[in-house]
C-alpha cells in the first residue's frame, strides 16, 4: 500500500488515499492489444509504434499504414480524431489514399499536446473511410497507446515539500481547485521516508509507478 497526501495552497483542501499499486502494471501487462491494426473486408489499416514521448509540445510522427488485398482499386481517406486531453494533430489532420490492387502504402502525421500533459498512456486514433465496391460507405478503426514520459526534472522527487504560492481569490467568488497548480503529492512506501513532487505534478511517477491525476466530477 502506499500513501498518497494532496497538499495546496488552500489551508481548507487535505485529504488522503490509500490505494494498491501492485495490481496495476500485472493487469495492462497481461492484455493482447491489437486494436492498432484491424481489418475491413480487403482493406487493413495499422498505426505503427510511437516510441515513448519526452517532449509533448515538440510534434511526433505517427505512421498509418494501409494494406488492399482485393482485386479493385480503393480510394478514401484517413483521419486522425478523438483526442485526448491537450492532443491535436500538427498540419492536416485528415490525408487523401489511393491504393491499386495488391498495393500497399502509408500517410504519415503528426501530433502534439498543449499543456497539461502527465507521465501517461495516451490513445491516437486513426479512421480509414472508403466505400466498397458494391458502394457501401465503410470505416476502419485502429488505435495505437503510446506513453509519454516527461524529462526527469518534472517526475523528480523531492526531500522537502516544494514552496507554494498564495493563492488570491475575490469575494464573493468561485475558485474551481482543480484548475489549481499551488498544490503538491507525496507519497510513500508504508513507514520509509516521504517524497514529495514539484507544485502542480500530475500524472504517472516513475519510481512507485502510483498515478494521480485531478478531474472534474
Amino acid at each position: 500500500m502506499a500513501e498518497i497526501k494532496i497538499s495546496s495552497g488552500f489551508s481548507v483542501l487535505h485529504r488522503s488515499v490509500f490505494f494498491s499499486l501492485g495490481c496495476l502494471i500485472p493487469f495492462f501487462s497481461c492484455l493482447a492489444w491489437s486494436g492498432f491494426d484491424v481489418h475491413e473486408g480487403n482493406i487493413r489499416l495499422a498505426v505503427d509504434a510511437v516510441p515513448p514521448i519526452a517532449d509533448p509540445a515538440r510534434a511526433a510522427l505517427v505512421r498509418v499504414q494501409l494494406e488492399n488485398t482485393g482485386q479493385f482499386p480503393k480510394s478514401g481517406t484517413v483521419t486522425l480524431r478523438e483526442f485526448v486531453d491537450g492532443w491535436h494533430a500538427v498540419g492536416a489532420a485528415s490525408k487523401a489514399f489511393r491504393i491499386a490492387s495488391g498495393g500497399k502504402t502509408s500517410l504519415d502525421f503528426r501530433i502534439a499536446s498543449n499543456p497539461p500533459v502527465y507521465n501517461a498512456l495516451y490513445p491516437v486514433h486513426a479512421f480509414a473511410e472508403f466505400t466498397s465496391p458494391d458502394g457501401a460507405k465503410r470505416t476502419l478503426h485502429a488505435v495505437r497507446i503510446f506513453e509519454v514520459r516527461l524529462t526527469a526534472a518534472r517526475d523528480r522527487d523531492l526531500a522537502a515539500p516544494p514552496p507554494l504560492k498564495p493563492i488570491p481569490v475575490p469575494a464573493n467568488t468561485r475558485l474551481p481547485l482543480r484548475l489549481v497548480e499551488e498544490r503538491t503529492v507525496c507519497w510513500k512506501w508504508f513507514d520509509k521516508t516521504p517524497f514529495w513532487k514539484p507544485a502542480g505534478w500530475q500524472g504517472w511517477d516513475s519510481k512507485s509507478r502510483a498515478f494521480f491525476q485531478i478531474q472534474a466530477v
